[in-house]
């Protein structure tokens, strides 16, 4: 016959087991894992701070100390790319010629949020008085269908806000055209009128752009047969003066 304790261990260890068990799925106590919380991301908000009229001559400062976001990028006109200087996110010009001019303020955060805002100044020789548009270069002639084609979509579209968008897009392109080849140009070109037209809002939504001025302007540019980057930034420069 076996001694009573050993008859008794199987039955303490399950009972330990029992007891154990229970207590582990009765706890009350909680892990908390520590988590990170989001870094913060500045959205992305232009705003132009500047006068609206200034005296041939004088010094005209354009400020973005009110935009908020990550980089901005200034879309300057391009007869006052020269005669413009930047200091941080500001920039100013000294302007020689009388007339309206238009300026851009896109910004940018790390979200890849992009919001852009327009500034027209008013350039004239005495206060008060009224000033001419700044005169067009004469276009070439072989440009003429292209010219015709988008002056007409402008008028039929009558959307002044993407056409000013639009404008200053090409304007930027003209600016940074360097020494891109004929290919490079002409994508990126499809990628700054795409990127204007997909970033409309409001009325400028129901506008037909694609139908009443990109398909009758592209057909006018393919009939050129265009060869060198050269003539292709010319074409640019007489097509921004139609919008």
């Amino acid at each position: 016959m076996r001694p009573i304790r050993q008859m008794f261990l199987p039955a303490i260890a399950v009972l330990s087991a029992m007891i154990f068990y229970q207590a582990y799925n009765n706890s009350t106590d909680t892990i908390v894992y520590a988590q990170e919380s989001p870094t913060p991301v500045t959205p992305a908000v232009s705003k132009i701070k500047g006068p609206t009229q200034v005296l041939v001559g004088s010094l005209l400062f354009l400020s973005a100390e009110e935009a908020t976001g990550d980089n901005f990028k200034w879309l300057i006109p391009p007869e006052l790319i020269k005669t413009s200087a930047t200091c941080s996110n500001n920039i100013f010009f000294s302007i020689p010629i009388p007339g309206k001019y238009t300026f851009g303020l896109v910004a940018v955060n790390k979200a890849a949020d992009i919001d852009v805002s327009y500034h027209n100044v008013i350039v004239s020789y005495s206060p008060g008085t009224s000033t001419p548009e700044v005169p067009p270069t004469t276009p070439i002639p072989s440009f003429n269908k292209v010219i015709n084609a988008s002056t007409q979509g402008v008028k039929l579209l009558n959307d002044e806000p993407t056409a000013t968008a639009l404008k200053l897009a090409l304007n930027l392109l003209v600016q940074e055209s360097g020494n891109k080849s004929l290919s490079e140009l002409r994508a990126e070109t499809v990628r700054i009128t795409s990127a204007t037209f997909l970033a409309r809002k409001g009325e400028s939504l129901k506008k037909e752009w694609g139908q009443l001025w990109v398909e009758p302007v592209d057909a006018a540019i393919v009939e050129l047969n265009l060869k060198e980057p050269k003539t292709y930034v010319e074409l640019l420069k007489v097509l921004v003066k139609t919008l």
